[in-house]
């Protein structure tokens, strides 16, 4: 369930931090002071997941606002890099992702999310692929590599999962493939 923090309201800060204690977000706005601060600037909306008896309790995605554009989108997963958790990205009954049904809301606005989702989502595949021992074809080694552009998350730091795969394979096997030439060629 999302839950809307409305911009200068202290009520919504007060609710809105004491919805985060103890929960281990690492996001900044569970201090009072920041989220306050934040709240100032603009609106702050929360996913939250229910508990065992139906409530919305567990904090697990957050988009802040900055006045009218998005400022950040934030999870919780790997910690401090705070990506989103790749459930939230996958497809519903209902058509669309619980955060891209979301972004939907914005607009224009939520275009620049919308590649990181993509980019998370294509992760997601390849890491299937690789635990499936399945070859990864010239456009899955292309975007793994970063050749025509970086791959976008949503967490402060690279998604650990591109390290993660380039580190358990043969990079200069991989160009090979890449570039379409032989091993002389290189």
């Amino acid at each position: 369930e999302w839950v809307k923090y409305e911009k200068g309201n202290m009520d919504d800060a007060e609710r809105m931090i004491a919805s985060l204690q103890d929960k281990y977000t690492d996001w900044c706005i569970e201090g009072e002071g920041v989220g306050k601060d934040k709240l100032n600037e603009g609106d702050i909306y929360i996913y939250y997941t229910f508990d065992k008896s139906g409530n919305p309790i567990d904090p697990r995605m957050c988009i802040r606002m900055s006045d009218v554009r998005i400022a950040e989108v934030r999870g919780i997963s790997g910690g401090k890099s705070q990506e989103v958790e790749q459930i939230f990205m996958d497809e519903t009954g209902e058509g669309g992702s619980v955060l891209g049904n979301k972004l939907k809301e914005f607009g224009n606005e939520a275009d620049a999310y919308k590649k990181s989702e993509s980019d998370m989502k294509y992760m997601t595949r390849l890491m299937k692929k690789n635990q499936d021992d399945e070859p990864f074809t010239k456009e899955e080694l292309q975007f793994l590599y970063e050749i025509n552009g970086a791959i976008e998350g949503f967490g402060y730091q690279k998604d650990p999962r591109i390290a993660e795969l380039r580190q358990g394979r043969n990079a200069e096997e991989d160009m090979l493939v890449i570039f379409e030439c032989t091993r002389e060629e290189i």
